[in-house]
């Protein structure tokens, strides 16, 4: 007897599965401490001597980190194409935070960076892969933007942002008005 569809459909479809069952690159939801994200990315870590380490990048709104997994944690896998869509206006030539979209002229580096593992690291955006990668001032300069994860179909449905308003400085208040009424 097979399974009856569904009377209401839930969209994104979301399944439980063993970290090892879920594809690299797949939007995958956490339990999570209050105020973290709830949202991640399946990704690999890659150290520079070959050690592979299993898990995920959690997008958090603070800091954006990977999370070291077991192949057997169950997690809840999302069925949904995404992209990354760079905030071209928030480009500037400095040194990336944590989290930031990197784009190099001097490598084909583009991706997201981390601050951990290895002291500085790279999430390639093709691979699903997180590999060492030092910011360093000798290099060629580092354009570093902000982004938004963004829901493929509809582009203007935004599943979570890294930088922008959040992380803009205040604007300027206004200075006080005379109480006097001068």
């Amino acid at each position: 007897m097979s399974p009856r569809p569904p009377l209401i459909e839930l969209q994104p479809r979301c399944r439980t599965q063993r970290l090892a069952q879920i594809e690299l690159g797949r939007l995958v939801l956490l339990d999570a401490p209050r105020g973290a994200g709830l949202l991640a990315i399946r990704a690999d870590a890659l150290s520079a001597q070959g050690e592979l380490t299993e898990g995920v990048l959690r997008l958090d709104p603070a800091q954006p980190r990977f999370e070291r997994r077991r192949l057997d944690d169950p997690l809840l896998s999302i069925d949904l194409e995404y992209l990354i869509e760079a905030d071209l206006a928030s480009a500037r030539v400095r040194a990336p935070a944590s989290g930031d979209l990197v784009l190099s002229r001097g490598a084909a580096a583009a991706g997201l960076w981390l601050a951990a593992p290895f002291g500085g690291a790279l999430l390639d955006l093709a691979t699903a892969l997180l590999r060492p990668y030092a910011v360093d001032s000798a290099g060629p300069p580092r354009l570093a933007l902000h982004w938004h994860l963004v829901e493929r179909a509809a582009h203007r449905r935004i599943l979570f942002s890294h930088g922008g308003m959040a992380g803009e400085p205040a604007p300027p208040r206004a200075p006080p008005e005379d109480e006097e009424g001068d």
